[in-house]
């Protein structure tokens, strides 16, 4: 099987953030308000790393899967892409205790997030992002930095929050 992207490591961090989650499941729970934040990371994470897996072997075989299948697949990856992003920065404001329904910052993000999924809607009929020609080639558009931009804005934020505002760890 050629394959146009390399996916063993992908394939190892799928069974690497299995295990840590199987770990982590047992020794901790998830009705803690912190603990849960941090699952739904790593569940979006196993998720994103399972598509781009995914992706990678459609994409490979883009002439014998159809254009519009494979569309949704890399559609489905770049959501789970922003839904990182967006659990990064919900559970920086857990980790600084921070009200999440009283933080301005928390509801800029919804925005940006909603309008993420918006220009993943749009791509559908545009290709604005990405699209699949006629032989099943997989094309950047002209906004294709977004579905990386954005998640990546997202977790940077969530990094700078919580140096700048958390608590520090005493050991």
């Amino acid at each position: 099987m050629h394959l146009l992207y390399n996916i063993d490591f992908g394939i190892a961090s799928i069974i690497f953030l299995t295990v840590l989650l199987i770990y982590l499941r047992f020794d901790f729970s998830s009705k803690n308000r912190i603990n849960h934040a941090f699952f739904s990371i790593l569940y979006c994470l196993i998720l994103a790393n399972v598509f781009d897996v995914i992706t990678a072997i459609s994409i490979s075989y883009s002439s014998m899967i159809p254009s519009l299948f494979n569309l949704i697949l890399n559609e489905f990856y770049f959501a789970i892409l922003g839904a990182i992003g967006y659990h990064f920065i919900r559970y920086a404001y857990i980790l600084i205790h921070r009200d999440l329904n009283q933080s301005i910052l928390h509801f800029l993000s919804k925005l940006i997030l909603l309008f993420y999924f918006i220009v993943l809607a749009i791509n559908f009929s545009t290709g604005i992002l990405i699209s699949f020609d006629a032989n099943g080639n997989y094309i950047h558009g002209p906004l294709y930095a977004i579905v990386f931009i954005i998640p990546y804005f997202f977790v940077t934020l969530a990094i700078i929050l919580v140096m700048l505002k958390g608590k520090p760890f005493n050991t």
